[in-house]
């Protein structure tokens, strides 16, 4: 019985410590979007709950840091305040053809893509919502109208 109590208290402690470290840590900001981004106001077909999808994405000429795709550069805001520190581990974007890119948010459990072709200055194509908690995918059209790129 001492042994299970003095580990109890030993397990009760880190609890109490991880959850002071987590308390402490400070929100996530994105960094200012790097000279060189395209910047693109978004439009879909589908409602998504505020801050499941940016209005206004920057694709930087920065690459990922770590991508889930090979060759992929970075998408700001990668914002995710569902997540520990509030950054999104995917959200890059990549070429997927001459005139064609794929953007992805995602944390490995839910996420989002959108498959787009550049036609004159716009970006037209579709979404699509993926989720490993069972939930259905859902399709979706999406535009993207040049703009000016946040500070």
């Amino acid at each position: 019985m001492k042994g299970t109590a003095w580990l109890a208290l030993v397990v009760l402690v880190a609890g109490c410590q991880g959850a002071q470290t987590a308390r402490q840590r400070p929100a996530y900001k994105p960094p200012a979007v790097p000279a060189g981004s395209e910047c693109y106001r978004i439009s879909t077909s589908l409602a998504f709950e505020v801050g499941s999808l940016p209005q206004v994405v920057a694709l930087t000429p920065v690459r990922a840091s770590h991508p889930a795709n090979q060759g992929a550069y970075r998408v700001l805001p990668d914002l995710d305040p569902d997540l520990p520190g509030g950054q999104m581990p995917f959200a890059e974007w990549f070429p997927t053809g001459e005139t064609t890119i794929r953007l992805v948010w995602s944390n490995g459990f839910y996420g989002v893509s959108l498959d787009l072709q550049r036609v004159g200055h716009r970006l037209v194509g579709t979404g699509k919502t993926q989720s490993d908690a069972g939930e259905d995918a859902r399709d979706f059209s999406v535009t993207g109208e040049p703009t000016s790129c946040p500070a």
